[in-house]
């Protein structure tokens, strides 16, 4: 897999981007250029148009107006198969075959490889392989999927995903449902499919905290546009918080990390200092 430098043009971008569901438009004239080699983050309140954002980029949902660019080319003309070897994408509810093993569900990640009279072929064998090392699922390459925790199932989802060897990762709401160990865990093999594989992430996720402490690049919408674009978590700020989701915070800052945490203001104490 050929790795972009981060001096390239983006991998992925758009240009005067609208886009929403059936005649409904949920987003309005997005720009924006996703950093190569870094994780970034969608975040926002519900409704905001963060997984339909997602889903036009990976083009499961087709522009209203503008373009979808992936390596500078309009995603919308370019065959599915290409698309499948540079963009890999794990939606928010997979749906997994019955009586499925692991391995046999990582393996479909090579389908974009795969031609009609192409064999299965090592290079296919260590695509896998390597996937399941990566992602800490080899020894579960026998177990059938539906057995899975729900930790366990989503480093598996993403262990295909990484079988297409595609550069770019665009992952919705992968977190979900997971406890907060499983949640840290899968967080920081993202940072390190990042740090130590060239992969280019964009993810949407809700834990406004948990995305400050693991992402490099973060983007907040609301009402379908863009309202910020931080290069870094550290520029984030309460105002910023507070307007994006309409709810007063404290700042505080992590003692590992140094990076910002934003606690919810308590509406009692909020309301006792009115009343005094």
């Amino acid at each position: 897999m050929t790795v972009a430098s981060h001096g390239q043009p983006p991998l992925l971008s758009t240009l005067h981007l609208d886009a929403g569901h059936g005649s409904k438009q949920i987003l309005q004239d997005i720009h924006l250029a996703i950093p190569n080699g870094k994780m970034t983050v969608l975040l926002g309140p519900n409704g905001s148009g963060k997984s339909t954002l997602l889903s036009t980029l990976s083009r499961l949902i087709s522009p209203m107006k503008g373009q979808v660019l992936l390596q500078g080319n309009n995603i919308a003309q370019l065959p599915t198969r290409d698309v499948a070897k540079q963009l890999g994408l794990l939606p928010q509810h997979p749906i997994v075959p019955e009586d499925l093993t692991v391995k046999d569900l990582v393996s479909r990640g090579r389908f974009p490889h795969q031609g009609f009279l192409k064999q299965w072929s090592k290079q296919d064998e260590k695509a896998v392989n390597h996937a399941l090392e990566v992602t800490g699922t080899k020894e579960l390459a026998d177990r059938l999927v539906d057995s899975l925790s729900g930790g366990q199932r989503q480093r598996v989802w993403i262990a295909m995903v990484l079988a297409q060897e595609t550069e770019l990762i665009l992952l919705d709401e992968p977190t979900t449902f997971l406890d907060m160990r499983h949640q840290v865990e899968l967080l920081e093999m993202l940072v390190d499919l990042v740090q130590h594989h060239g992969r280019t992430i964009v993810c949407v996720l809700h834990d406004l905290n948990l995305s400050l402490q693991y992402a490099d690049h973060l983007i907040f919408l609301k009402d379908g546009q863009i309202r910020h674009t931080l290069a870094h978590p550290s520029h984030c700020h309460s105002d910023m918080v507070e307007e994006v989701f309409e709810t007063q915070v404290l700042a505080v800052t992590h003692p590992e990390t140094g990076l910002p945490i934003f606690l919810p203001k308590s509406q009692q104490t909020t309301k006792a200092s009115a009343v005094a």
